[in-house]
Parts: structure tokens; C-alpha cells; sequence
């Protein structure tokens, strides 16, 4: 089974390199159903892998004039903030299990459930808009890059993983042409997931960090595919491809912890 999880990473590797952010979305899964992990614990070590590979992406994209790097601090700025607070004050101050009239709810559910909605509507929205770019490049307002910030802030701080949404918001809401979109959320990517794994370790997260530069080496490997995979693939397919794999991840997480909660409660 570990086996196929290192496969897995890899492939999380491949699509940080094509979509600008999506890798947490394989290696929190992951992490939890190959590595017996925790959905905490995997989200701690999600934040590193993909700190790693987001870094080694945006460095490329970085050399190619493909960041816009005021957007993307504009947009990081809040993201910090709010993964901040979730993480180091929210998080921790949830039970492992608590009653919501009359509904038993465990804080792995409380996490899952949400990052399940919130990847069903992006695959959606992406589906919808996968074969048309944007109608307009234009140049966003701070005060609009700042509140998408804080957005993905929150998302990034309760489930470890927000890069997913950023390279959509970027190309279709605010108008960058998609590989600059791709480059900026790698940028964004690599700060937020850097400091949310900071604040993890703060607050007193254990990691075995060998075992962390395992999993971030295999998505180190599935990144240099990725870039290869690229400059082989069309735009429009490359769009299709990542609404696809966000509506396949989202059924899978939305199954399985719709059914704990219903077993829990009603069986």
C-alpha cells in the first residue's frame, strides 16, 4: 500500500507542476488512506511536501517573467493572517469529538466534510469554465486580491491545502493568463504552505523529518515531470484535466466521511 501512496505523490508532484497548486489535494488523501495518518497530522505534512515543490515550481516560473509578484503578495499577506488564527488557535481548541444538536461530530469530520464541498464546487465552476479563458485581462484590485487572500487563508489553515482554489480565482476571476496564474499560485503557494507548517511546528507539531523528505522527494520527481508534461499538453486540456481530478478527489472524500458520520449517528 505504501507503494501505491509514493505513486500517488508523484503524481501530486505532477499536478503542482501543471496546475499552480492541486498537490494537497492528492497528498492529504494520501497521507490519511495509504499512511495511516490522522487528518491533522496529514495536513501538517501536506503543508511541507507542497512547500517543497511549489518552491522548486515558482523558482522555474520565477526565471520566465511568469509571476506576477505584486498580486501574489497581495494576495499572501491576508493568507497569513487567517492560517495563522485556524491553525494555531482554532484548530487546536476543537475536541476530537463533540455534540451539535444531537449530532455527533469528530474534528476529522468537521475538517473533511467542508474540504469535500469546497472541491466539489471548484471542480464544477472549472468544468464549467475549462474550454474559455477569461474575457478580459485585467488588472485586479488590491482590495479584491486581499479578500480572495483571506479566503483561501481560511481554507488553507482548516484543511491544509487552498492552491487548488488560487490559479481558478486568479485566471477566471481576476483575468491573468493562465500560465501566469500558474506561476503567481506557485508563488502564493510556497509562502502560505511555508508558514502554515511554521505555525505547526510552533504550536507543537511531532514530524519524523526523514520521512518528510521522502514523501516531499517523490513529489519533487512528479514536479520535473509535470514541467516536462507542460510544454506537451494543451492549455484547454490542462484545464479539463484538474476540474476532473478536483470532482474525482471530492466524491471519494465526501463518500467516505458522509458515511463515518452516518454510521456514527444513525447506525
Amino acid at each position: 500500500m505504501e507503494i501505491i501512496g509514493y505513486l500517488i505523490l508523484v503524481i501530486a508532484g505532477i499536478v503542482v507542476a501543471l496546475f499552480g497548486g492541486g498537490g494537497v489535494l492528492l497528498t492529504t488523501p494520501v497521507l490519511i488512506y495509504f499512511f495511516n495518518f490522522s487528518p491533522l497530522h496529514a495536513t501538517t505534512y501536506a503543508l511541507f511536501i507542497v512547500a517543497f515543490t511549489s518552491a522548486s515550481g515558482a523558482q522555474k516560473m520565477l526565471r520566465s517573467g511568469d509571476i506576477h509578484i505584486g498580486l501574489a503578495v497581495q494576495f499572501a499577506l491576508p493568507c497569513f493572517l487567517t492560517i495563522f488564527l485556524v491553525r494555531s488557535l482554532l484548530l487546536p481548541s476543537i475536541p476530537d469529538q463533540f455534540n451539535v444538536a444531537n449530532l455527533y461530530l469528530s474534528r476529522d469530520t468537521l475538517i473533511m466534510i467542508p474540504f469535500g464541498l469546497i472541491m466539489l464546487i471548484s471542480s464544477l465552476k472549472s468544468l464549467r469554465h475549462s474550454k474559455r479563458s477569461p474575457a478580459s485581462h485585467i488588472t485586479p484590485h488590491p482590495l479584491t486580491a486581499m479578500l480572495q487572500g483571506l479566503f483561501v487563508g481560511i481554507i488553507t489553515g482548516l484543511v491544509g491545502a487552498g492552491g487548488f482554489l488560487i490559479t481558478p480565482i486568479l485566471h477566471f476571476v481576476m483575468g491573468l493568463e493562465f500560465r501566469k496564474a500558474v506561476g503567481t499560485s506557485l508563488f502564493v503557494v510556497t509562502l502560505n504552505s511555508s508558514f502554515g507548517f511554521l505555525v505547526d511546528i510552533w504550536s507543537g507539531a511531532k514530524v519524523q523529518f526523514i520521512e518528510l523528505l521522502l514523501f516531499a522527494l517523490a513529489a519533487g520527481i512528479g514536479l520535473i515531470i509535470g514541467f516536462f508534461l507542460h510544454s506537451k499538453v494543451k492549455e484547454e486540456k490542462i484545464k479539463f484535466i484538474f476540474s476532473v481530478i478536483l470532482f474525482a478527489v471530492a466524491l471519494v472524500i465526501l463518500s467516505d466521511y458522509s458515511h463515518r458520520l452516518i454510521k456514527i449517528n444513525f447506525l
